[in-house]
């Protein structure tokens, strides 16, 4: 049988992972070499060098050959598994005093994440969704615990971050006039 080699680099979602497979055989012109991922052939030769963009999950790698005149068939195989990714967001809050605007800035920039839908939460009350929320408001005296999160989807896990967010009593201007 020829003499194969088949190495795997797991990975952790969205890096890819890498496949490496040789051989050195000698009197072997009449002989393919041929790479699987999960029973689809990805490559052909006797020096493959593969990275591969996969989804999250467990996949069978197979270097193999069917022989040739010196050689017999044979094959090798590998498992090749691809973690779930952890995503990252940022939230930021900015304190107020009443009347003046609260700012909220709540963000993320996973890529592969299509799936996902983040929500920016007021007190347990959905305020907005999406990607990028940049929000002002007048809110009344209190402390309010601000939300942004996302639940887990096929490639990540799920990701919160909290933040409080202090609106202090304000102090009335203006001037008095009257008769005394």
């Amino acid at each position: 049988s020829p003499t194969l080699s088949l190495s795997v680099t797991n990975a952790t979602y969205p890096t890819v992972g890498t496949i490496n497979a040789s051989e050195t055989n000698t009197g072997d012109s009449d002989v393919n070499y041929t790479a699987y991922i999960d029973g689809i052939l990805r490559s052909t030769g006797s020096s493959i060098n593969l990275l591969e963009n996969l989804a999250v999950g467990t996949y069978t790698v197979v270097y193999n050959t069917t022989g040739g005149t010196n050689y017999s068939a044979t094959s090798t195989t590998k498992l090749l598994n691809i973690a779930t990714g952890t995503r990252t967001v940022s939230l930021s809050v900015t304190n107020a005093t009443y009347p003046a605007d609260a700012v909220i800035n709540a963000s993320e920039s996973n890529s592969g994440d299509s799936d996902a839908t983040y929500n920016l939460y007021v007190n347990g009350i959905l305020n907005s969704t999406g990607s990028t929320i940049n929000t002002l408001g007048t809110l009344g005296v209190a402390t309010y615990t601000i939300v942004y999160n996302s639940s887990a989807t096929t490639n990540w896990t799920a990701v919160t971050d909290t933040k409080l967010l202090a609106v202090a009593k304000g102090t009335p201007s203006g001037s008095a006039s009257g008769t005394s």
